[in-house]
């Protein structure tokens, strides 16, 4: 008999506490190494609404470029420092994320362990219905 080995992914999850103590907007991060956020970087930032972050990003980028135009560093360091640049941050990309919407009123929640974000969202719906039902 074959076995299929699955992954689990970890979510992070936040909400918004909503004045008549309902969660409305439930935001759900799935913590890994964040893809978009190294290819796109400032522009990723920009899409998540992280504006100061944003421009630091850029602003790195930028002085990593005055680096080899006036500098005149050679153009394989050049590479080296963007890719390294670029993976720092896809790496702390989703912690910065998760930084940010807490700084915009949400809570953190807590964590969830799922094969995928419809079935961590069914967890955290369960948990939350059971909290409700148990009254804590």
């Amino acid at each position: 008999m074959r076995r299929i080995i699955t992954l689990m992914k970890v979510f992070s999850v936040f909400s918004k506490k909503q004045v008549n103590d309902y969660f409305k907007d439930v935001i759900y991060i799935e913590e890994e190494f964040s893809v978009g956020a190294a290819c796109f970087s400032w522009v990723w930032a920009l899409y998540c609404r992280m504006w100061c972050t944003s421009a630091l990003i850029f602003l790195a980028y930028f002085i990593l470029y005055l680096l080899f135009s006036w500098a005149k560093i050679n153009q394989d360091a050049f590479m080296l420092l963007f890719l390294v640049l670029s993976l720092y941050i896809g790496s702390f990309a989703k912690d910065w994320y998760a930084k940010s919407l807490t700084k915009k009123g949400y809570d953190f929640k807590g964590v969830i362990a799922a094969h995928n974000l419809e079935e961590a969202q069914l967890k955290y719906i369960a948990q939350e219905t059971d909290k409700a039902m148990v009254g804590v």
